[in-house]
Parts: structure tokens; sequence; C-alpha cells
């Protein structure tokens, strides 16, 4: 069942650091570039096994950032298993010794090839950030030209409403039970609590997208403003009674 990926713009994500080792599953992504790009899926007699559209992708993120000094690397294993949702220990062993000279590792595939690497990298000091955002499921229908020639036609994305659906419950289940860990009994907000919570998640500080999120949350006065907090949550799509 092929994942639909949408490219995303890590360009901001990416410009603290100086070294950057881009790790991509060899099958969704490619497949996903093919058909956004109308072009074939694999030529093998131009390019092998590899993806035109989804190389020319690597080298567009490659270039902007080795033009201002970072240096990048690329690592996308194919064996045993091409799909990095199912690595090996190998294939995860190989990622770790890689990652070891890199700052930052952007991963190009769905949330569960993103959740490798982190797993993977999780003693490390090197930052992970996902480069595509799943969409849903693919349908499209494969072609064989001559010679030795992959296109795919797209006949439909799938999107999963009740993943959606199930995402936002936990979403909001997750913000109400961080709510009352960090409140009192009135809802005003408890910085010993807080602090006792940050501690619990080993959060040392927050990033410029956390404190623009808890922006959204508050007033001028810093104080939860409900009414905000109703309307962010249901910008997300959860529906808190």
């Amino acid at each position: 069942m092929p994942v639909h990926l949408k490219p995303q713009d890590v360009s901001a994500d990416l410009q603290h650091f100086n070294s950057v080792l881009i790790v991509s599953c060899p099958v969704c992504p490619p497949m996903c570039l093919a058909m956004q790009h109308n072009s074939p899926f694999i030529e093998f007699f131009k390019r092998g096994i590899k993806t035109g559209a989804f190389e020319d992708y690597i080298q567009s993120i490659r270039k902007p950032l080795e033009q201002r000094g970072v240096r990048t690397g690329t690592l996308a294993l194919h064996v045993p298993t091409p799909m990095m949702c199912l690595w090996t220990r190998w294939q995860r062993n190989r990622l770790l010794k890689r990652a070891r000279d890199y700052e930052a590792v952007l991963v190009l595939g769905c949330d569960s090839a993103a959740y490798s690497a982190q797993e993977t990298l999780k003693d490390t000091d090197c930052q992970v950030i996902q480069g595509m955002e799943m969409v849903g499921t693919t349908n499209a229908t494969l072609k064989f030209r001559f010679p030795l020639r992959i296109d795919l036609h797209m006949n439909r994305v799938l999107k999963n409403d009740a993943t959606r659906q199930h995402t936002a419950h936990v979403g909001a289940t997750m913000m109400r039970d961080m709510m009352q860990q960090c409140c009192t009994e009135d809802g005003k907000p408890d910085f010993e609590k807080m602090m006792k919570f940050m501690q619990s998640c080993d959060k040392q500080g927050f990033s410029e997208g956390e404190i623009a999120m808890m922006k959204q949350f508050c007033g001028e006065a810093g104080r939860p403003d409900p009414e905000r907090m109703k309307q962010l949550m249901e910008k997300c799509g959860c529906h808190v009674s």
C-alpha cells in the first residue's frame, strides 16, 4: 500500500546546521515524485534503478545548502529491505554509523520512516527532521514500456478520514491531560507544575515553533485564553466540548 507523500519546505529547519545527512526511503517517495512530475518511475538504461524526479529533488535540497557552506551527504539502503519502515537492525546500525558525522538527518519518507530514524538516533545529538508530509495512500496503474521503462499513472489519492479523526481525538486528549498537569484546579498556570512537567519530558527549553504555538494559546498577559485555544484546536481539526 504506497503512501502518498508531499515535499515540505524545510529550509528554515535546516538553517542552523553545518552538516546534514539526507536519508531517503527508495520506495514511496520516488513513486510520488515521479507521479507528481509526470515523469518515469524507472528508466533503467538512463538512471538504473534510481528515479529521475526524486534524484533531482534531492539535488534541489543539497545545492542551496552546499552553496552556503553546509556539508551534505546521502544515504539510501536497498537491501535487505528498501523500505525504511521495515529496516533491519543492520540497516539501522548503518544509519547510526553515518549520522555520527552530521548534526542533522533529513528524512525523505513517511512518518514511519522518520520514526525509524528517530529511534535509531535517540541516544545521539543528531537532530531528525522529516522532509515529506503524509497525505494519504495512492492508487496508481503501473505501466511497462520498452525498453525497461516503468511509468506510474496516479488514479486517486485516498485520504484516510478515520485516521485524521483519530489523530485529532488523541491530540485533544493529550492537550487536556497536559493542561491538567500544568495548571491549578481553577485553570490558572502553575509554574511549579509546568517545571515538573517539562522535567518529566526531559525538556530544557522551547523552540521558536513551540513559543509561537504558546503565543497562539495565550493572551497578552501570558495567561491561557480559552477562546484562542478553542479556535486553534478547531483549526487543527480537534473537536473539544
